[in-house]
């Protein structure tokens, strides 16, 4: 046996034992949220909860946070358990969301509701209500629910014509998300949501406009807010100047290189709009590879939060989110080549997040862990408007499925 087939033996052995252990995992976490996330009480799932899974807080619900959930929900329904109970919970948090969040047009959805259902939050953003569009197109498409389609094809439209900018392209997000930095008038976290959530409406949806957003938003991701040291800035101003210091997300920009290749994927089996060239997936991999590299533990593996263009590490809080955001874009750079030792890599993070990220002895993971084994400002509190079931089962099902595809879902990463 030649030493090229014996490393591709090896390489399928640990793509094996990976996705084993990636399972396993995505078990552990979908029993921690599948007990202590549902309001059995009020409906929807809880706002909050404590490191052992009990609601704290106010309970003020996001919709974020629930339409998260409701993807989790109808994710897991169809690649894991198509069970009646799962798709009962799932039909129970689709209605909860639209009789509590939903605005008197039937097309946007407020922001943020008290426990028992009453709005506290009536505002209109981009990026809660594309997460509603990314919620309900997949839920639609896997229970074959042409109503929630509708609604998510409303709501994009709705926001759609709310902040789409045409001279320069992208949405106008000034004063629309609370976080970005006065000045500013787009920034980069809504814009690959944004596509993430048309790549999932555009999967059912055959609307010229959804596409026609759907690759211009995928081009902009890669030619825009990335630059030419490989990394997405953070903020912009109206037309694509970088805004404020560069700064290295090294989540987001893993994040956003399996983002892209799914947007291309979903462009080129529909062809409704025009193909993008092949250098864009091509980039989209080349700012993966930056983060993988820059911002790695080589000691205790997994992945610091943030650093500079220099290749410097300026925040070494391991966040949970971005360990996992790690996962199905080092899968991606094995399996195009892009990074040799992306395995070990996958490894060492699995390693990590076994170890010092999940709860042992409660279940679920810790929001952060600081450089001496502390937690970090977040605490120990397992759920929250930023924390659902998203990121975690996410990451696990498809990092787990593309190395070792159980379903006609998966295939191989697709550049051009």
């Amino acid at each position: 046996m030649t030493a090229t087939n014996d490393l591709r033996l090896h390489d399928m052995q640990t793509a094996h034992v990976l996705a084993q252990r990636m399972r396993r995992i995505a078990e552990g976490q979908w029993a921690f949220w599948l007990e202590h996330g549902p309001d059995r009480e009020c409906g929807g799932f809880h706002g909050q909860l404590d490191r052992r899974g009990l609601p704290m807080g106010n309970g003020e619900k996001g919709l974020v946070q629930q339409a998260r959930h409701l993807w989790s929900l109808s994710t897991w329904y169809e690649r894991r358990e198509p069970s009646q109970e799962l798709a009962k919970l799932a039909q129970g948090l689709y209605e909860y969301i639209i009789e509590h969040f939903a605005d008197r047009s039937n097309a946007g959805f407020f922001r943020k509701i008290d426990r028992n259902g009453k709005v506290t939050e009536a505002v209109h953003q981009v990026y809660p209500e594309a997460f509603a569009v990314y919620a309900l197109a997949t839920y639609g498409r896997v229970f074959g629910d042409k109503s929630a389609i509708e609604r998510a094809l409303r709501c994009f439209e709705a926001f759609d014509s709310r902040v789409y900018e045409p001279t320069f392209g992208g949405y106008d997000l000034t004063g629309d998300p609370p976080w970005q930095t006065p000045g500013a008038n787009k920034e980069t976290n809504t814009h690959i949501h944004v596509m993430e959530a048309l790549t999932a409406l555009g999967e059912v949806c055959l609307e010229p406009l959804v596409h026609q957003r759907l690759r211009e938003f995928t081009e902009l991701t890669i030619t825009k807010l990335g630059q030419p040291a490989h990394y997405a800035h953070l903020e912009f101003s109206m037309d694509y100047t970088p805004f404020g210091e560069p700064k290295v997300s090294y989540g987001h920009d893993m994040e956003t290189s399996w983002l892209v290749l799914e947007a291309m994927r979903v462009l080129h089996t529909k062809r409704v709009a025009a193909p993008l060239p092949e250098r864009i997936g091509h980039d989209a991999l080349e700012m993966g590879k930056a983060a993988a590299i820059g911002g790695f533990d080589a000691d205790k593996g997994g992945y610091f939060y943030a650093g500079i263009t220099s290749g410097a590490v300026t925040d070494r809080e391991k966040v949970y989110w971005v360990q996992f955001e790690a996962l199905p874009a080092l899968v991606r750079l094995h399996q195009t080549g892009m990074l040799p030792d992306a395995l070990h890599r996958l490894t060492r993070t699995l390693g990590w997040l076994e170890q010092s990220q999940v709860d042992g002895k409660y279940g679920g993971v810790y929001w952060g862990v600081l450089p001496d084994g502390t937690l970090g400002p977040y605490g120990d509190s397992k759920g929250g408007h930023w924390k659902a079931s998203y990121h975690d089962l996410r990451a696990l099902m498809f990092a787990a499925d593309w190395l070792e595809p159980i379903s006609k879902l998966d295939s191989a990463p697709r550049i051009g």
